[in-house]
């Protein structure tokens, strides 16, 4: 294909099948037609006087809760203020687990949610909380379970690091003891889920010489470590149906029985500065905001309809990957198809198909989205994952041609079961494989691609472009002002010396004239604050 294109065009199993779930995101967006759809709620009160209680609830027919238009609106209108008589009503028993120890995909996800890290930039931190500050585990972990053998191990981290989480007079201080590190807690410890090192944990405290970014990172997997063990929240999940004039209605709520680990998990003293946690936990309130209604001491059989309300709304297309998705996608790749109907209000794609052996490992999923970037494939747009015209052209190639298995990403995964289940087999149809494609002319045009893109920016995680007189990050509109300019004290740096720099580490030795015309040598490196020094 690169002697066809007359340039180096690159294909592989993982790589190219993440390009391919890109581009087809990207594609289903393009093609998108918002289509607009109405819901009707209706309220309803006590009979009695003066009474502050309402309960929301949704109209349905068998049909389901959208519909195309809002003709029903009138009918149900004319229901206000007549009696509701409970028809149906369902009380489900329901656990909400504590979220699982962190494992390296996990992580990196989170990292990128909370504080816009790149999946590469994250497992730095790690490496080096790792290596050279000694308090974390081993990162590159595919687990998210600890092994029967590491009980003692847990205990004696929780023992010394909850000083860390807890005033020692606070009611949570208290709480710690109920933490489960016993081999009774299936959900920390099992053996049969454990792969090749147990889950990432904290193991001593943060060094005060940690910057910020470690601390950030080290407090996400410290957080993790303590809210993992606790118990789970026990709750009932409600579920009630009145009728009107025959027009029905669902009533859904939530009934705390216990808390868990959901008691304290607001209260962590170091939370306060996960400003994003909070406004993401608060937006996933407001998405069960009918869920979560109390019910408590409802007369079902003593409400009237008291009002109406019609909310119309617009079926939306999946949202664009970003680092944090994709590497979900790698972890548990299926087929995607978007199928969409006005009753469909989801931001995420239908998925259907069996589940899939992932793309990559743990070790090696954080390499594929810089690797596509830096051959051109694909853009970053505001955190958004873009296939660029380039990475189109190259997947048209690839499903046109010998190879198109690549691009297929049931196909792709399905390789690496084959080569779990009969070792030699899949060796000789590989072979059989390179042989058939190899064999085989393509025809390509590659358009002219400007090649601007450097590495990431290790401040925001979004591309290193070269200007002028300078690197700049292509951030610069969101806000980062992170730059390096090509001559420094009369020393040119090199694309080389920027990656260099990027990835915290330093140039090779530079020749440079001080303000006073005296000249000296140096290497180049990044302080805390990302600006030049001089290393002697």
């Amino acid at each position: 294909m690169s002697d066809a294109a007359k340039t180096k065009l690159t294909v592989g199993r993982v790589q190219t099948a993440i390009l391919s779930a890109i581009e087809q995101r990207c594609e289903a967006i393009k093609n998108f037609v918002s289509e607009k759809y109405f819901e009707h709620y209706g309220f309803f009160r006590p009979t009695a006087v003066g009474s502050a209680v309402c309960v929301k609830g949704i109209y349905f027919e068998d049909s389901g809760t959208g519909f195309k238009d809002d003709s029903r609106t009138v009918k149900l209108k004319a229901c206000i203020g007549k009696s509701a008589k409970l028809i149906d009503s369902k009380i489900e028993k329901k656990v909400t687990n504590p979220p699982q120890l962190y494992n390296l995909n996990a992580v990196q996800k989170d990292a990128f949610k909370y504080f816009g890290y790149s999946a590469d930039k994250t497992l730095k931190i790690i490496q080096s909380l790792y290596e050279e500050l000694k308090c974390v585990s081993y990162p590159r972990t595919p687990s998210r379970v600890m092994g029967s053998g590491n009980v003692e191990l847990c205990q004696e981290v929780a023992d010394k690091l909850s000083p860390i989480i807890y005033d020692s007079n606070s009611q949570e201080r208290k709480l710690s003891h109920e933490m489960q590190i016993t081999l009774s807690n299936k959900h920390c410890f099992n053996d049969s889920k454990l792969e090749a090192h147990h889950a990432l944990i904290p193991l001593n405290p943060l060094p005060t010489s940690a910057n910020e970014e470690q601390k950030n990172i080290y407090n996400l997997i410290l957080e993790r470590f303590f809210t993992a063990f606790l118990p789970e929240e026990r709750y009932e999940k409600l579920t009630y149906i009145l009728e009107v004039e025959e027009q029905k209605f669902k009533v859904t709520g939530k009934k705390i029985i216990s808390l868990g680990w959901k008691k304290i998990i607001d209260d962590f003293n170091f939370r306060m500065n996960f400003k994003d946690v909070r406004n993401v936990s608060v937006q996933e309130d407001e998405e069960n905001e009918e869920e979560e209604q109390s019910l408590d001491n409802i007369n079902w059989n003593a409400l009237i309809l008291s009002d109406i309300e019609t909310e119309e709304k617009w079926t939306k297309p999946p949202a664009y990957f970003n680092e944090a998705s994709i590497l979900s996608f790698m972890e548990n790749p299926k087929e995607m198809n978007r199928q969409v109907s006005v009753d469909d209000d989801t931001t995420e794609p239908t998925r259907v198909g069996r589940k899939l052996i992932g793309l990559g490992t743990a070790a090696t999923r954080h390499t594929f989205i810089p690797y596509l970037l830096k051959r051109g494939y694909i853009e970053l747009q505001k955190k958004n994952l873009i296939c660029t015209e380039l990475g189109s052209l190259l997947l048209k190639a690839v499903r046109s041609s010998s190879i198109k298995s690549l691009a297929d990403i049931s196909t792709t995964t399905d390789w690496e079961e084959r080569m779990n289940d009969n070792p030699d087999k899949y060796l000789d149809d590989i072979k059989t494989f390179v042989r058939d494609s190899v064999s085989q002319n393509v025809q390509i045009s590659v358009p002219v691609v400007k090649k601007d893109f450097v590495t990431e920016c290790p401040v925001c995680g979004n591309e290193i472009r070269k200007g002028k007189m300078n690197w700049y990050c292509s951030g610069y509109k969101e806000g980062c002002d992170f730059n390096i300019w090509e001559k420094i004290a009369g020393a040119k740096l090199s694309e080389k010396d920027v990656i260099a720099l990027c990835e915290g580490k330093k140039t090779g030795i530079k020749h440079c004239i001080s303000k006073a015309g005296k000249a000296f040598d140096c290497k180049f490196e990044l302080d805390d604050k990302y600006q030049i020094r001089f290393a002697f």
